[in-house]
């Protein structure tokens, strides 16, 4: 099983839940305000998405970037991928 398909492992730090993503904050941050966007379906990428939740996913993504900055905090987005549908383990983008 994926480790994002249990939403109860992230109850205690989910910030919200959408028709299609869970953002929560991440269990081990690397930098301060480190969330993670997670889509509810499995998808290679952000960019192999239907239209209509790639949409719903950057207008989160721009949301929290506002939330971060109006705390004048700098913002980085990354995406690696998802390992369990890339058989290859390349890093997918």
């Amino acid at each position: 099983m994926c480790q994002f398909c249990n939403i109860n492992e992230f109850k205690d730090r989910t910030l919200e839940i959408t028709n299609n993503f869970i953002i929560v904050n991440d269990k081990f941050p690397i930098i301060d305000n480190h969330i993670l966007v997670i889509p509810k379906q499995h998808y290679l990428s952000f960019g192999s998405m239907p239209q209509g939740i790639l949409d719903e996913g950057i207008f989160i993504l721009i949301k929290y970037i506002n939330k971060i900055h109006y705390n004048n905090c700098k913002t980085i987005i990354f995406e690696r991928g998802n390992k369990y549908e890339n058989k290859s383990n390349k890093i997918s983008v």
